[in-house]
């Protein structure tokens, strides 16, 4: 709003110097004189743009409290700049400028910023929730350039072009992700001149349940579980057999009227080589028997960060009884992420019906045999899915 005044004052003085016609006129015009400037609450070193009529002739400009700059830059016939010198006071009071013979005060006051905080606001009704607003509320705080997050020594930036909102009593910004549980912060302001200020509140960081499978591929009415692992809902099939190394790990999560809740394996150290995990099929399929070759096979995998040697493992799947060789079925990484691996069953070379049955009357079983697998592998929600149509 004030740029678009300042023009408009530039453009009123154009006017009067255009229509000037006569002597005393253009007497008057070349008098000096200010009309406007910006802004009107200053920190030291930050620019101040003057608005006004013969600016040529500018020598000196005096802040509140008599402090005197002459670090002066004209910009063009009507306006100036001049650089904000220290000890300008906290209490408003015109600005005076000099020229060569006269000085003149504006009519508008200004004054040194006193930066004050108040309070902070949160959109998320959890409070300083990661990837939601926050609002920094408080007084003349214009001229804040940034945001610092401190936390273990550390600063995590929110600069100046990702503050979604700054005016002089309200800072609006998404608070950063890149923290942890439990994580407590402290604020500071960075504002354009350098100079600092920091909050006397911290904030406790909340971070949201996340579902951990989000990028897996989604179990759905379709998909035929062989076994998720849960201890007391085994799906399809229940796990009885798991190689040394595995441990049975069982996560939940509870928020207000949300409750989640998981189990999967996990090697805990290198295991054991063979059955790696078996299962016995007694579950239902979906309409009657499953054609395999229409189904691919999926498995949840999540590597933790610095495990070495998931790519180079190859085995089997038993499936139903079938036995079938697989390579190349582990990526080397996952990011510490939970992801889908998965397989074409018609890749595999066998097809026909998955057998839950067996001549001498037992359950089917199927699984993962094969090699030792490395320390820091999780495995969830062994199962097959119907082949995406083309």
């Amino acid at each position: 709003m004030k740029q678009i005044i300042n023009k408009l004052a530039i453009l009123f003085l154009a006017l009067v110097s255009c229509c000037a016609c006569s002597n005393d006129d253009e007497e008057q015009n070349a008098r000096l004189s200010v009309v406007d400037f910006y802004p009107s609450i200053v920190m030291e070193g930050i620019n101040l743009t003057v608005v006004g009529t013969d600016v040529k002739s500018v020598k000196e400009v005096v802040f509140p409290s008599g402090v005197i700059a002459t670090d002066i830059t004209v910009k063009d016939e009507y306006s100036f700049e001049v650089t904000v010198p220290a000890g300008v006071s906290e209490e408003a009071a015109p600005l005076i400028v000099r020229g060569e013979d006269e000085e003149v005060s504006s009519r508008q006051t200004i004054r040194r910023a006193k930066p004050a905080f108040n309070s902070f606001l949160f959109t998320d009704k959890k409070g300083a929730a990661i990837n939601t607003k926050m609002s920094i509320l408080g007084k003349d705080l214009l001229f804040v350039d940034a945001v610092a997050f401190m936390v273990n020594g550390e600063k995590r930036m929110v600069d100046n072009k990702h503050l979604l909102r700054k005016s002089n009593d309200d800072i609006k910004f998404i608070i950063p992700d890149n923290f942890e549980k439990g994580d407590v912060v402290s604020l500071q302001l960075i504002f354009k001149n350098g100079e600092t200020m920091d909050l006397d509140e911290k904030i406790d960081i909340v971070i949201p349940w996340q579902n951990p499978f989000a990028l897996c591929d989604p179990i759905t009415d379709e998909t035929f579980m062989i076994t998720d692992f849960e201890h007391e809902d085994p799906a399809n099939g229940v796990s009885d057999i798991k190689a040394s190394g595995f441990v049975a790990v069982h996560e939940e999560q509870s928020e207000d009227d949300f409750f989640w809740n998981n189990t999967y394996i996990y090697t805990a150290e290198d295991t054991g080589s063979g059955d790696l995990f078996i299962c016995h099929v007694h579950g239902n399929r979906p309409d009657g028997d499953l054609k395999m070759n229409e189904y691919e096979i999926k498995l949840d995998v999540r590597i933790d960060e610095g495990t070495f040697g998931a790519s180079l493992w190859a085995g089997h799947f038993d499936l139903g009884w079938t036995w079938c060789w697989i390579g190349n079925f582990f990526p080397e990484s996952t990011d510490g992420k939970w992801i889908t691996v998965k397989c074409k069953v018609k890749d595999l070379g066998i097809g026909g019906d998955f057998d839950t049955g067996h001549p001498m009357g037992q359950w089917a079983l199927s699984g993962l045999i094969g090699p030792s697998l490395p320390a820091g592998i999780s495995l969830d929600n062994f199962r097959m899915d119907p082949l995406p149509e083309d």
